[in-house]
C-alpha cells in the first residue's frame, strides 16, 4: 500500500526472501554500506513526508560516525514540518521477541524543533518508536555506537526498521550512520561449519550467545537442527522454548536440557 502525499525512492534488488536469520546478521549485505557509491544499499529504501520535501539520505564517501567509508548520511532540508526516512525492506521475525540493534552514528543539531528516532513496523505504513531518540539543538553528538533493544512488530513474516528524523528537517545538518547490526537472541540458527547442530557453539545462534536460564529460545526449520550433549551437572539452559513445526531439538543419551518455563511444540 502506498499512501498519499509520500514520496517513496526504491532501488532494484535481487529479491529473496528472508526466511531467518543468516550467520548472526538479522539480515545479509544490505546493512553494509562499504560500497563505494552514493546509491543506497540493496534492500535499503527511503520515503519523506512534507511540502517540498525530497530525498535526502545518500551513501557517503566519509567515516564520520566512527566506522570506515562508506557510511549514509542525511543532510538538512528546508522542510519546517515533515519526516526523513530511511527504512529496511521486511525481514522474517517469526518466533522473535526481542531483536538487538546497534549502530554508529554521528549527529549535528543546528536547533530545537527536530527529532531523531529509531522505529519499526510490520507493514511499512504504521510505525512504533523503539528505545532511542535524541531531541535536536545547536550542538554535535558522536561520533558513537548506540545499542539499543527492538521490541515491537516482532513474531512477523514483515517487520523494517528506521531511521528517521520529524519536525523541522532543517535543524539537522548532518546525521552520518553506519555499521547497522541486527541479532536476536534465543534463535537458533546452526550450520556453524566445524559444530553445525551442537547447541553449545556460540554462532549457532542469532546473537552469538549461547542461551542462558533468562533466553527466550526459538527453533526454526533449518537444515542443522540443534543436538544437546550437556551432562545434567550442568545442563543446557533456557526460559521458553518454541519448536516450529517440523523442527526439533534432540537431547542425547543421558543428557540434560533445562527448560525454566514453557516448552511449545507448534502444532503439525
Amino acid at each position: 500500500m502506498v499512501r498519499a502525499n509520500r514520496k517513496y525512492l526504491f532501488h532494484r534488488y535481487r529479491h529473496q526472501r528472508n526466511t531467518g536469520l543468516r550467520g548472526i546478521l538479522l539480515l545479509p549485505d544490505p546493512l553494509k554500506f562499504s560500497t563505494a557509491t552514493t546509491q543506497l544499499p540493496s534492500c535499503w529504501t527511503q520515503e519523506v513526508t512534507g511540502t517540498n520535501a525530497i530525498h535526502k539520505w545518500v551513501r557517503s564517501n566519509s567515516s564520520n560516525a566512527g566506522g570506515s567509508a562508506w557510511e549514509m548520511r542525511l543532510t538538512s532540508q528546508s522542510v519546517t514540518s515533515g519526516t526523513a526516512r530511511l527504512k529496511t525492506f521486511f525481514f522474517n521475525t517469526s518466533g522473535i521477541s526481542v531483536l538487538n540493534l546497534s549502530f554508529k552514528h554521528r549527529i549535528t543539531g543546528t536547533g530545537t524543533g527536530a527529532t531523531v528516532k529509531v522505529q519499526s513496523s510490520s507493514d511499512g505504513i504504521n510505525w512504533t518508536d523503539e528505545a532511542f531518540s535524541w531531541t535536536s539543538s545547536n550542538t554535535t553528538v558522536g561520533p558513537a555506537t548506540v545499542s539499543i533493544s527492538i521490541t515491537n512488530n516482532l513474531n512477523s513474516p514483515t517487520t523494517m526498521i528506521a531511521f528517521l528524523v520529524t519536525g523541522n528537517l532543517n535543524r539537522i545538518s548532518n546525521w552520518y550512520i553506519d555499521n547497522v547490526v541486527i541479532t536476536a537472541p534465543g534463535y537458533w540458527v546452526g550450520g556453524t561449519m566445524t559444530a553445525p547442530t551442537d547447541w553449545n557453539t556460540a554462532t549457532n545462534w542469532g546473537d552469538g550467545i549461547v542461551p542462558t536460564s533468562t533466553t527466550n529460545v526459538y527453533i526454526p526449520v533449518r537444515s542443522y537442527l540443534p543436538l544437546v550433549s550437556n551432562d545434567p551437572s550442568s545442563p543446557a539452559q533456557c526460559l521458553n522454548l518454541i519448536v516450529e513445526k517440523d523442527a526439533n531439538v534432540t537431547v542425547g543419551s543421558g543428557k540434560k536440557l533445562v527448560v525454566n518455563g514453557n516448552f511449545i511444540l507448534k502444532n503439525p
